[in-house]
């Protein structure tokens, strides 16, 4: 996975500190901000000497380094006077431009708005508040108090109308005045019934569009200091946290007030007109949990004032180790009884709610084993299904960790992703899966050939049964192992899933836990072995794992303040929680599926250290432990990655290398510095040993992934067209088969998918298997993976390159294994022919395997061999295909097969195929025979291709609509086609 935070600013309290603040909150033009930088939440030292913010404005414009002030305990300050034309702040900071702090790649932004947005600057409950904006077309204010609650009918303004139910109002703007503003007058914000503490609120404007101060809101914090004509109210026996008795004293003092009230939750427990007075609360009708309670006053002048606490009512706790047998998660005792224990450090109370207790917060409350930090209960349940939560401290609801399967649902039953809905789910007394896969073997590494696909875009189904549906073709394709892209829940139905939030729940848009052990097993029947693709570097924001703690960082078992390039929570593998969500994770998967192996996303960010210690180090071990033969693949882009292979229980790793120079030389470009041509770094990443590695197992060589684009789309792209990307795909699949390392190519490949690279919806076109150019793709990697499968040499880890030019572009390697046929490549990603003199390890006749061709070598060297552009040859000590009848080189003959789509608006492709090299010229002609469009190729190779017309002449203007007459002439062949374009 090679490349969304939210961002609440506050002030320099530090309260589960964010690495930046700043003061003002919402800064206005020809005044000035504060800027904190806190380096013990942040990436950089804490001990640093020395901190500089690199900044801009507007986007990045006059760039500059400042000094920053130390404030001491590693808080940084950066005073910055905001100029008239500052509409955004833009900044980053690092201690010697090398390191940095960039908000996770997301870099800090400061909204800026005109001065007067809103007036008074620092409001209180007796201020009517008066927002404006100026704006070329009117609109609404959206907006809620106290963190997006909807308002009292007494606080909305005439016109209002719900805008989200219970969280938000939405208000006409007047105006505008002479000077284009629009504005709307609010408060005082001074009933008993709903203290205000702070305004949030956005601008949806009647063009459909938004401003909502880039994505941070708009809000204005209230003042509670009173002024000289306000009365005072205080509680002064209540602290701000405190837990409440079960009959609570509360004692409140007043000066200058003539009415007194006192609530909690916004209902009245005390009414006086006293200065000073005291009651007793009785709190056993309320919940367990967090409450508001709060003092109002009321002067002669109508002027008020709040006092406002957060206290809790907290119910007794058991104390009670957790059982030896049980653990983290759901333990089945089999005895009718069940388990249930969550890892909750500083949490003050859990209770377990679910289908079985009418989710209610208080009928099963945890013990609490002080010395593991586990809340835990034993329950009486009987079989079926039970959906169940943790409530936390009476507030938060999160579900389980660790659960084994989520209803992400409403109370309707349809797809919701609120974090309230995230109802995991346990199944007692359910039959046993029947696994029929005892006698499967798993391949030898070296003989892996990887697929990677992505459950949702494979087939049209978006899901496990797809995939089933699709095990036949892929058996006959020729692959021994599938890699899902991760398959455990996400949020919502549509998601690559590199955004966790279960990670031991298969992901239930996909299909039901004996949907995927039925994938497993099925695949298992075919020889298939089955990865997924483990991503233990974050989790998404919706995961209980971030859920329970949220930015309370020090508390958290799982989470810390550390920055990742994709904003989401980042995993701490120190962390008790991590540690064992992770090593539970890969055990469950070989335990409970069957899974063969993994490929660990992203593990630059996670770290590792020994055998066992730590991190990469410390998961990969429990795999091992699990299953000593399963595979285990790490994307890893750091220099260490060798290291990590050596000492971890680590087999392989996605090879940069591979990748990075081949797209250089198959786009004709230059890509993660390497360049067009480049044979040595060729050589690297053919050759394992030449990067550093002790065998091919090291590497999992691969053109294209999920990160990656298309080879044909990159190849149309940089110019080439359709038939010439073609050519460069399948001498990319020629060196992806033949390299030392595990081929591994993304679904589609293997009959020329073409589509742009996106995170959207983007379905295997299976009816491209309609096509004869695409067939002839598939039918090229079909004989590639047979040759693979049949010479071990292919297989072994004997490679000797013996020629190569980055004048030619040309590279020859060996592959050559005692007792076995022996193999020479020769790879030309020239775009002309090379004459080469061939190398080879024997003399004899040798079997050329592409073009079916044979050549009698004499003093082991072929002399002048003619290399056709960008193509491969493979020659072979032994004729292995020849007479095997499943597996026919097929014949081929000239063709101009039917364009399609036809008619057509704006393109159509036209198929050809070509029995021997030609030269190819395709004309377009309207029916009075004026050439409109032409495309002469030179010395094309034999194969199955390609030509789009986009509709277009051949000075690029858009032909217009009609019939036209497709021309076709390849070599003494010649044919011809009607074409209808339609606008």
């Amino acid at each position: 996975m090679k490349r969304l935070t939210q961002w609440i600013a506050i002030l320099p309290i530090f309260i589960w500190a964010q690495p930046a603040t700043w003061v003002p909150e919402f800064p206005t033009n020809n005044s000035s901000v504060i800027i904190y930088y806190d380096a013990v939440s942040g990436t950089l030292p804490d001990n640093a000497t020395i901190m500089h913010i690199h900044m801009g404005i507007n986007g990045w414009t006059n760039v500059t380094d400042e000094l920053m002030t130390s404030e001491g305990g590693g808080l940084w300050s950066f005073e910055y006077a905001i100029g008239p034309e500052i509409t955004q702040i833009d900044f980053v900071f690092t201690t010697d431009f090398n390191s940095w702090d960039n908000n996770g790649s997301q870099d800090w932004h400061i909204s800026v708005s005109e001065a007067g947005l809103y007036t008074p600057l620092n409001p209180g409950p007796n201020d009517t508040i008066r927002i404006q904006i100026a704006n070329n077309v009117g609109g609404n204010i959206w907006w809620g108090v106290n963190s997006w609650t909807a308002p009292i009918a007494a606080y909305q303004p005439t016109g209002s109308i719900d805008g989200d139910p219970g969280l938000s109002i939405e208000t006409p703007l007047n105006g505008p005045d002479t000077s284009g503003y629009y504005s709307i007058a609010v408060g005082p914000f001074n009933q008993p019934g709903q203290p205000v503490s702070e305004m949030n609120f956005v601008f949806h404007w009647s063009d459909g569009t938004w401003e909502n101060n880039n994505n941070q809101d708009y809000k204005i914090t209230m003042n509670f200091e009173p002024t000289p004509a306000d009365p005072t109210v205080s509680m002064t026996n209540i602290t701000e946290g405190q837990s409440l008795d079960a009959m609570q004293n509360v004692s409140v003092s007043t000066l200058n007030a003539t009415y007194s009230e006192v609530r909690i939750d916004g209902l009245l427990r005390m009414v006086s007109s006293a200065a000073d007075f005291s009651f007793t609360l009785n709190t056993s009708d309320l919940s367990y949990g967090k409450h508001t309670l709060y003092a109002f006053s009321r002067a002669g002048n109508n002027r008020v004032m709040f006092d406002m606490k957060t206290v809790w009512k907290i119910p007794p706790i058991e104390f009670a180790a957790l059982p030896p047998m049980d653990y983290v998660g759901v333990h089945d005792r089999l005895d009718g009884t069940v388990t249930f224990a969550l890892l909750a450090p500083a949490k003050r109370f859990v209770a377990l709610i679910g289908s079985f207790n009418n989710w209610d917060g208080q009928a099963n409350l945890l013990a609490f084993d002080s010395t593991r930090n586990i809340w835990w209960t034993n329950l009486a349940l009987a079989d079926g299904t039970h959906e169940y939560m943790y409530l936390l401290d009476g507030t938060k609801k999160v579900g389980d960790p660790f659960g084994n399967f989520v209803h992400w649902t409403d109370q309707f039953g349809n797809p919701n992703s609120s974090i309230d809905n995230q109802k995991t789910v346990l199944t007692l007394g359910e039959s046993e899966f029947d696994w029929t896969d005892d006698n499967y073997q798993r391949p030898a590494m070296n003989d892996l050939i990887i697929y990677e696909l992505l459950m949702r875009d494979f087939t049209d189904s978006r899901d496990i049964q797809g995939v089933i549906s699709k095990l036949d073709y892929l058996q006959s394709l020729g692959i021994n192992a599938i890699e899902l892209m991760p398959n455990y829940e996400f949020p919502g139905t549509s998601s690559w899933g590199y955004n966790p939030a279960f990670f031991m729940a298969p992901e239930a848009s996909y299909g039901s836990v004996n949907d995927f052990k039925q994938l497993v097993n099925e695949a298992h029947a075919r020889g298939i072995a089955v990865l997924m693709d483990l991503v233990f570097n974050h989790v998404d924001g919706s995961s209980p794992a971030y859920q329970m703690y949220g930015t309370n960082y020090d508390d958290s078992p799982y989470i810390h303040a550390e920055q990742n390039e994709w904003g989401f929570p980042d995993l701490d593998h120190g962390r008790e929680g991590t540690k064992l969500l992770t090593s539970r994770t890969v055990s469950y998967w070989i335990d409970q599926f069957h899974i063969d192996g993994y490929r660990y996303d992203n593990t630059t960010g996670i770290g590792w250290s020994g055998l066992n210690d730590f991190g990469i180090s410390y998961f990969s071990y429990a795999a091992w432990q699990t299953d000593n033969d399963v595979y285990q693949v790490a994307e890893h882009f750091g220099a260490d990655i060798g290291s990590i292979i050596n000492a971890t229980k680590i087999r392989s790793h996605w090879h940069d290398a591979f990748h990075d120079q081949m797209k250089a030389n198959l786009r004709q470009g230059s890509f993660e510095g390497s360049s067009y041509g480049d044979m040595n770094k060729t050589e690297r990443g053919i050759n394992y040993a030449a990067d550093g590695f002790n065998n091919l197992e090291a590497c999992v060589n691969y053109l294209e992934s999920h990160d990656e684009q298309r080879v044909i789309w990159e190849a149309q792209t940089n110019g080439m067209t359709y038939a010439q990307a073609v050519q460069k795909a399948k001498l990319g699949a020629a060196t992806l088969f033949t390299a030392a390392g595990i081929p591994m190519f993304y679904m589609g490949a293997e009959f020329g998918m073409d589509t742009e690279r996106t995170i959207d919806y983007n379905t295997l076109r299976w009816n491209y298997l309609d096509s004869p150019a695409q067939l002839g793709i598939l039918e090229f990697y079909e004989r590639l993976i047979w040759l693979r499968n049949h010479f071990p040499a292919l297989r072994s880890n004997n490679v000797d390159v013996v020629a190569k030019s980055n004048t030619t572009k040309t590279i020859v390697y060996h592959r050559v294994q005692d007792g076995t046929p022996s193999v020479v490549v020769a790879l030309n990603f020239n775009t002309t022919n090379q004459t080469l003199d061939l190398q080879f390890p024997g003399s004899g006749t040798w079997y050329e395997f592409v073009d079916d061709d044979t050549l009698t070598i004499e003093s082991n060297w072929y002399a002048g061999y003619v290399l056709p552009a960008s193509s491969a040859k493979i020659f072979t000590t032994d004729h292995l295909w020849l007479g095997v009848a499943d597996e026919p080189v097929r014949t081929k003959t000239f063709m101009l097969h039917p364009a399609f789509p036809n008619p057509f608006n704006p393109s159509t492709k036209i198929n050809w195929t070509l029995p021997n090299q030609a030269d190819v010229k395709i004309g377009i002609y309207d029916l009075r025979g004026r050439e409109v469009w032409t495309e002469h190729l030179s010395a094309v190779p034999s194969g199955d291709y390609g030509t789009i017309w986009r509709g277009v002449t051949n000075d690029g203007k858009q032909a217009a609509t009609g019939v036209y007459i497709l021309k076709f002439d390849a070599g003494t062949f010649s044919a011809a086609q009607k074409l209808i374009l339609m606008k």
